[in-house]
């Protein structure tokens, strides 16, 4: 029998995080950890994923549009863009994730994003550090989480992205920001097509003003889709003068492209 990760609160610290340790650790003596996609046992304080597993995600196979890092039937060499990212607007320049979002990489996906497994966080974030540095030619970036409408961050509890995006700023030594901000009523991106995803996000995304960093912004999701929250999100930060390079996420949700 295994038992999720004791659920983290936005931010999670000091007290609550020596509490939710000292939980874990009662759990762990009770209900030994298992692996969340095979049931396996695990030793206690290790990543709710064993090795097995992890080595087994669908990885996104080359050859890769230069763009959006989709897979393509054919490399057509010179060509930086596939008929998937032809449609994205010029602010949203590149993307890039490790995993297709099917087999081992969606279950840790859903158990992460529904089931309360917020330890997944750590180790996916830093599986997003080579695309990261490649989609930011190396250099750093200032990272930012695609945010939650308030409503769902109350319920859950947490933002997988900014999991995500935390672990993969402490891998890197990155910064992590908080500029964004998401309405509340708007429909789930989950079950809508593509020009409906579009129109569903169209001026969802709020970027406040003020950073002094000076650095591009790097965007992190959990999974890409269409492009459509990211180029959202892309679109609210340019309001206010910030420069974006692009989105990554855990798990890419689309079919093998062929050429545009």
């Amino acid at each position: 029998m295994s038992r999720p990760a004791v659920p983290a609160g936005r931010g999670g610290a000091g007290l609550r995080d020596s509490a939710r340790r000292r939980i874990g650790a009662w759990l762990d003596r009770l209900l030994p950890p298992a692996c969340v996609a095979c049931g396996e046992s695990l030793e206690p304080g290790t990543a709710p994923v064993c090795a097995l597993c992890w080595h087994r995600l669908p990885s996104v196979a080359a050859p890769r549009c230069r763009r959006c890092g989709a897979t393509r039937l054919l490399d057509l060499g010179g060509e930086d863009r596939c008929a998937e990212c032809l449609p994205w607007p010029e602010h949203l320049r590149r993307a890039g994730a490790p995993f297709r979002m099917e087999g081992g990489a969606a279950r840790l996906v859903h158990a992460l994003k529904y089931e309360g497994w917020f330890a997944l966080g750590g180790p996916m974030g830093e599986a997003l550090a080579p695309v990261a540095l490649e989609v930011c030619g190396g250099s750093e970036h200032r990272i930012e989480p695609v945010p939650l409408p308030a409503a769902r961050l109350r319920e859950r509890g947490y933002n997988q992205a900014e999991l995500l995006a935390r672990s993969l700023g402490r891998f890197l030594g990155w910064p992590v920001g908080a500029a964004l901000s998401r309405d509340d009523a708007r429909r789930r991106q989950v079950r809508l097509g593509r020009d409906e995803r579009r129109e569903n996000v169209r001026g969802a995304f709020h970027a406040r003003p003020g950073s002094t960093d000076g650095l591009p912004v790097l965007l992190v999701d959990d999974v890409l889709t269409t492009g459509a929250t990211a180029a959202a999100c892309a679109l609210a930060l340019r309001g206010v003068q910030e420069r974006v390079t692009g989105v990554v996420a855990f798990a890419r949700a689309l079919q093998v492209m062929g050429p545009s």
